[in-house]
């Protein structure tokens, strides 16, 4: 089994009055890279070390955005809805090698 749980990214809102603090598109982009992509990346490496085998699990854990509500949360929430689109896709893609 592998376990996915990163919680790292950015917390800045992507409106308001002060536009100085508003979300940029690099801190978007580096919370979606660490929480949403890093999962991509640690299932191709650790298939290309063979170390996931036929029947091998992925979990992809969340945070608790998915049951609060926070200010600026919007950059966390979106590699969620992206890690959830990821691994529903990855159940009919080829599995590790036999």
């Amino acid at each position: 089994m592998l376990m996915h749980s990163l919680a790292f990214g950015t917390l800045n809102p992507y409106t308001g009055t002060d536009s100085t603090r508003l979300l940029t598109p690099a801190q978007l982009e580096m919370t979606l890279n660490v929480m949403a992509h890093s999962l991509v990346y640690w299932v191709q490496d650790a298939m290309a070390r063979r170390l996931l085998t036929h029947g091998s699990r992925v979990v992809a854990m969340t945070s608790a955005g998915a049951s609060r509500v926070w200010p600026g949360y919007g950059a966390v929430s979106a590699p969620r809805r992206r890690s959830r689109r990821t691994c529903g896709s990855s159940r009919s893609s080829s599995g590790p090698p036999a």
